[in-house]
């Protein structure tokens, strides 16, 4: 689902979530076409009509801050109001929904690169071809036991038998065989792995695991210094890759804001800065869209401030 003005889709669909309602539920309430609902959730509506507004608000019974923001987010000021929403809530976001944008600068402008934010659990992607993994110094990757994008990455991408223990932990046994000797790594390090059943389960080809966090005796992990690093090695490791079409997508995390405890609106603006600087000077590579994962509405609030209203970029 592709989104053009993103921002009041964002807090229909949130809205709509908490309300408890389907998108048919919400229509008849607000006596209003289903079609319309799924049109402004996605963004392929820009801009909703003033009575339809207020047939929502009184259907989803908004008051205070959150009509405000909604009321904001209907009159086009998407980056204030998904911003001040990011301020009320990290939680994470139910549904996948997709905002698209092109970059207007350099070759990423004249081979029609693009950008964009995907939202939701990482685990229901299917249509990327790249993902790539947060990972730490000492490339161990998390335990199957955390809520981690590596642990999801390690279990997902093991072997595993018929009641879901797993008999072969294929993308960490790779990894630490070819790390091995070489660790610590050096800080912004991309290491390339294959998928292991990720293959089959989420049409993933390889992942791309970066060290985007250091460890400290006592302290715990933290961001590295330089994370747009992440971003460029990674990217490159992508177009060392063979025997790729001049078509593979990439899916990149908000690397170190975890654990690493690195801010949000910052890690943001450096990510989405690193890789419009590689997609725009790069004259040759095999990546066409490089997508950031918004699992929060915090990170997608972040992700959105660097993009919504850029000339760097243009939605759709």
């Amino acid at each position: 689902m592709v989104a053009t003005r993103p921002g009041f889709g964002d807090l229909l669909l949130r809205a709509r979530v908490e309300a408890e309602l389907t998108q048919e539920e919400l229509a008849a309430r607000a006596k209003v076409a289903a079609r319309t609902i799924s049109d402004l959730e996605r963004g392929k509506a820009k801009i909703p009509h003033a009575d339809t507004v207020l047939r929502l608000i009184g259907a989803l019974e908004l008051a205070g801050p959150n009509r405000a923001m909604f009321e904001a987010a209907a009159r086009g000021r998407t980056r204030s109001a998904v911003s001040a929403l990011a301020g009320q809530s990290a939680e994470p976001i139910p549904e996948t929904v997709s905002h698209v944008y092109r970059l207007t600068t350099g070759f990423a402008a004249l081979c029609n690169r693009r950008m964009g934010i995907i939202t939701g659990d990482i685990r229901r992607i299917r249509h990327i071809d790249i993902w790539v993994n947060s990972e730490n110094t000492d490339m161990k990757m998390s335990r199957f036991e955390e809520y981690s994008i590596s642990a999801i990455i390690r279990y997902d991408g093991a072997r595993r038998d018929p009641v879901g223990h797993v008999i072969e932990d294929t993308v960490a046994d790779e990894l630490t065989r070819t790390v091995s000797g070489r660790c610590p790594v050096a800080a912004g390090t991309a290491i390339r792995t294959g998928p292991g059943q990720l293959a089959e389960s989420h049409n993933v080809r390889a992942v791309i695991h970066v060290a985007a966090v250091y460890g400290e005796l006592g302290a715990g992990y933290r961001q590295i210094r330089d994370v747009g690093r992440c971003v460029t090695n990674a990217l490159i490791e992508v177009d060392r890759m063979p025997d790729h079409d001049r078509d593979v997508t990439v899916l990149l995390p908000m690397f170190g804001t975890g654990q690493g405890g690195g801010n949000r609106e910052r890690t943001a603006g450096v990510l989405v800065g690193a890789a419009a600087d590689y997609l725009a000077e790069t004259p040759i590579t095999q990546i066409s869209t490089v997508w950031f994962l918004a699992h929060t509405y915090d990170e997608l609030a972040a992700f959105q401030d660097q993009l919504v209203d850029n000339p760097r970029f243009t939605a759709g």
